[in-house]
């Protein structure tokens, strides 16, 4: 497979896209989904798989043309076509759900994670959430996978890219507060809504949350104000 990062030009592409996006966000992101949506998958799978493969670190996590500038810039198209459910949709549809599923997986980047999450966020609509694929029965089961991901976040820490390092309390806590907000529009959708209560561990999970924060609010601890 060609990875694209590779080759040095590309990060000029993504700058200028990234450029006339931001003038005209809504006007032009519709126009340029068929085409952007596939090449930056393109540009972005590999990245995401060789570090979900590879227990020791070789390379930079990011360069010019890394994920963290492709997931940005597939972010401001996201963002430029909620402007209709149709554009929003039809998006999403050249996104694999393995992208996103693996994006959450051990040594991804924290900005990268938290990219992701504010992508998952553009698609959430009435009837649908993330990408979609062949039946409703498949849908679940990406739905259930993903909030697995997700509500594991919210109970354990994440160690650091190829370490046995976790998370600093305080980019832990940014991040989970994310990860409630991506929750909070998901609840605001019929369908998104009714599979998150569906789900076995999302209740029990948010709760075990809401209990261990108590236990800090109370409990006076060394660390305690980066919360």
């Amino acid at each position: 497979m060609l990875i694209l990062p590779k080759f040095e030009p590309v990060y000029l592409f993504v700058d200028l896209l990234t450029f006339a996006l931001e003038l005209r966000t809504t006007f032009i992101a519709p126009h340029v989904i068929d085409d952007l949506a596939p090449l930056i998958k393109r540009l972005i799978d590999p990245l995401l798989l060789k570090r979900f493969r590879e227990t020791l670190k070789h390379e930079p996590h990011d360069t010019k043309t890394g994920s963290t500038a492709g997931l940005s810039l597939l972010y401001i198209t996201a963002l430029g076509c909620m402007c209709e459910e149709k554009h929003i949709v039809r998006l999403w549809r050249f996104l694999h759900f393995d992208m996103t599923m693996v994006a959450f997986t051990p040594n991804q980047q924290m900005v990268d994670m938290e990219l992701m999450l504010r992508l998952l966020s553009t698609s959430v609509t009435k009837t649908s959430f993330g990408a979609p694929a062949q039946d409703e029965n498949s849908n679940h089961t990406i739905f259930t996978n993903i909030l697995d991901k997700l509500t594991l976040f919210i109970v354990n820490v994440p160690n650091k890219p190829y370490s046995v390092e976790k998370y600093d309390t305080a980019t832990v806590a940014s991040f989970r507060i994310q990860i409630l907000q991506l929750f909070t529009s998901m609840t605001r959708s019929p369908y998104a809504g009714r599979l998150m209560v569906q789900h076995r561990d999302l209740i029990g999970r948010l709760v075990k949350l809401i209990s261990d924060e108590l236990d800090v609010l109370y409990d006076y601890k060394p660390g305690r104000d980066a919360r």
